[in-house]
């Protein structure tokens, strides 16, 4: 058995997601306190979290092969101090021996460490589309009312996510859209700024999962232009429920209609708001839509590759 491990529900949801999604595989996704059900006979994936927790939890692991994912890509991890030493950890739990392999989700940086020393592996972000097929009804089943408001579902505390930008951009599509609502979760002191750029908005706080597609599935549009991105599974779902979303270059596999140049220009980001909020054309949908399965497919492809290489 292939087990795939991280902290606990809801921890790391990054993390958790890429792990979980190769349930699909033939995989089986536990918790730490559940690491004594793995045998010398299994192989062990872990999810990279505080460095100085986990390489205890591997040293105690008896599975034959343990292996460690690391998601982020390298400005991401720059930007958030922490994920450097937990990726110098990893390096060295690979150099020491502790570990037999590391994978990297991220492409450029399996590029960089690839050659650096041995059983270094590509593993791209997983996902089962048939997941969100039951959160795919009829406007109506929801609420009543026709997709309206956008909205912004991302982990706040991240530094690679250009939070003050995109508000600045809210701030500037409300002001020709004044009846639209912003929607965010959890924004925790952003909310002052929010405030402050006097934008309408609604703090959702966490959203449970069934709540959490249907709330997507109800936006005529969402936000995500984030400086760096290893993924972007919120994108992801978004784009399965045919609900387009502003991006970065950084989503680099989104249509290029959803795209804008520059994450640091406020401007183009509120235009291009404006254009797909106003224009309600569903093919933005369907492209988003396309998108998505198109990167799924080729990803769980790659993934299925990988895992036959290595743990067959």
């Amino acid at each position: 058995m292939i087990y795939t491990v991280t902290p606990a529900e809801n921890c790391f949801p990054g993390v958790h997601r890429h792990l979980s999604e190769l349930e699909q595989f033939g995989t089986r996704h536990i918790y730490l306190d559940q690491l004594n059900q793995v045998t010398d006979q299994d192989a062990v994936i872990f999810g990279a979290w505080e460095p100085n927790a986990y390489p205890m939890a591997i040293r105690r692991c008896k599975a034959r092969l343990k292996a460690v994912l690391f998601t982020s890509p390298l400005l991401q991890a720059q930007m958030n101090e922490p994920e450097l030493i937990f990726l110098d950890t990893i390096l060295k739990l690979r150099e020491n021996g502790v570990i037999g392999c590391i994978f990297f989700a991220d492409y450029g940086t399996y590029e960089v460490f690839k050659d650096l020393m041995p059983d270094v592996h590509h593993l791209p972000h997983p996902a089962d589309p048939k997941k969100i097929e039951p959160y795919i009804l009829e406007p109506k089943d929801y609420t009543g009312e026709q997709k309206k408001d956008i909205f912004m579902y991302l982990p706040w505390g991240n530094k690679n996510k250009n939070q003050m930008t995109q508000l600045a951009a809210v701030k500037l599509f409300q002001r020709n859209n004044p009846d639209v609502k912003f929607h965010a979760n959890g924004m925790g002191s952003w909310a002052a700024w929010a405030d402050r750029l006097k934008i309408d908005y609604c703090d959702q706080g966490y959203l449970q999962k069934d709540f959490y597609y249907a709330s997507i599935f109800m936006k005529r549009c969402g936000l995500h232009v984030t400086l760096s991105e290893s993924f972007a599974y919120g994108v992801l779902d978004a784009f399965l429920l045919e609900t387009p979303v502003v991006c970065s270059p950084a989503i680099d596999w989104a249509p290029p209609s959803l795209i804008v140049k520059n994450p640091d220009d406020p401007v183009e980001i509120a235009e291009l708001l404006d254009k797909v909020y106003n224009s309600n054309n569903p093919a933005y949908g369907k492209a988003a839509k396309k998108a998505a399965l198109t990167k799924i497919e080729y990803n769980n492809q790659k993934v299925k590759e990988v895992l036959d290489t290595i743990f067959s």
